[in-house]
């Protein structure tokens, strides 16, 4: 997912279809802020993809959530 696609399309709603049901979780978890919701799918990927990279297990949606409350506003 890109930056220009939510820009292009803000809202919760509106963010891209083929999110796994994990992400959907997270998205819904962070509730109707589209940038928390960019940003959830965001850390969410990277954050497994760096996992999945050094072997380890992905992270939880708990920590995620935990990452964007700390963001600035």
């Amino acid at each position: 997912m890109k930056l220009k696609e939510t820009a292009r399309r803000p809202g919760i709603n509106r963010l891209p279809s083929n999110l796994t049901p994990r992400q959907r979780a997270l998205v819904a978890a962070t509730g109707n802020d589209a940038r928390r919701g960019f940003w959830a799918v965001e850390l969410l990927e990277r954050r497994d993809a760096v996992a999945r990279w050094r072997g380890q297990p992905g992270c939880t949606i708990h920590e995620v959530i935990q990452r964007i409350n700390g963001l600035p506003a």
